[in-house]
């Protein structure tokens, strides 16, 4: 059998590499090769990963804007499962995949991982979900009922999109809070994506994003400036084991309360798996590698911000 190896780096290898990686694959077997379709086997995971072309018609661009039309018209990331208008299961969203947990559930197991990817319709499923004998596997984007309905010929099904508790709007979020003995200052940036955090590090602003589909706040590793002639950098930390990671994409997500004041505790956001905290650590030099790392500057130990105004 043919191999594909991408040897020069590109993003699949951001989504592939060890310990930072999303447990994606940049080897590939391919398993059956047709004008109209490839079909390859991800040589670490066996994630099987099918290509079809493009239609002469369509452009990527046009396509991809339709992706990402359907990423933004519906962005909440929970739902009902809707099965001949039953609810039979809530679904949450995080990144491309859902956890399906049933209502009730007897035979099956109570909690199912569903891969997924956006296209420019709505959503496709990695492989097709069996529900009381209903099979789904690709659902179209419905903006007006703020729902993904279930395109497969002969079923009625659909993810019902609906607010979580302690959810907030981005501007809900901003304003001023206690974190312990500090005063943390919330303050909206231009682009309404994202915020700027005085406060939560003594020497440095931080920057937040606003995790739309849940309504909280989303902080990730980041630099941080200079410190005391050094580099600095945010990193997400495990008080536990003391393990720290300053990678792309590592951090905690807020979980917001339901009632006033507003409190956000943090919990780890899922890339890495172990933080409860962060610790600003200082390096020697850029990119932070452990080569130039040189000790910590200071630590953020479980950080729960309660909304003074």
């Amino acid at each position: 059998m043919q191999a594909l190896r991408l040897h020069s780096i590109v993003i699949m290898h951001l989504l592939s590499e060890p310990v930072g990686g999303l447990g994606g694959d940049f080897e590939f077997t391919i398993m059956s090769a047709a004008p109209d379709k490839v079909v390859m086997s991800g040589t670490k995971t066996r994630n099987m990963i099918t290509l079809t072309p493009m239609p002469k018609e369509r452009t990527w661009t046009s396509y991809l804007e339709g992706v990402l039309a359907n990423q933004d018209a519906i962005f909440l990331g929970t739902f009902k499962l809707m099965v001949n208008g039953k609810e039979v299961g809530s679904v949450v969203q995080d990144y491309n995949v859902f956890t399906l947990t049933y209502n009730g559930a007897d035979e099956r197991d109570p909690k199912v991982e569903i891969p997924f990817l956006y296209t420019d319709e709505g959503i496709k499923l990695y492989e097709p979900i069996i529900i009381n004998g209903v099979a789904m596997s690709a659902f179209k984007s419905d903006v007006a009922s703020v729902s993904f309905v279930c395109a497969d010929a002969g079923v009625d099904a659909k993810l019902e999109a609906f607010y979580p508790g302690g959810y907030r709007f981005y501007d809900q979020l901003v304003g001023i809070y206690k974190m312990g003995t500090k005063t943390v200052t919330v303050t909206a940036n231009a682009d309404r994506n994202t915020y700027t955090l005085t406060g939560f590090y003594s020497l440095s602003r931080v920057q937040a994003e606003y995790a739309r589909s849940i309504g909280t706040l989303s902080i990730k590793a980041q630099s941080v400036g200079m410190a005391y002639g050094y580099y600095a950098q945010l990193c997400a930390w495990n008080t536990s084991s003391g393990n720290l990671n300053w990678m792309e994409g590592f951090g905690m997500m807020g979980v917001n309360s339901t009632d006033d004041p507003l409190t956000i505790s943090f919990v780890d956001n899922g890339v890495w798996g172990e933080s409860d905290s962060f610790i600003v650590y200082a390096f020697s030099g850029l990119p932070p590698v452990n080569g130039n790392a040189v000790g910590s500057i200071e630590r953020i130990i479980g950080p729960v911000l309660v909304k003074q105004d």
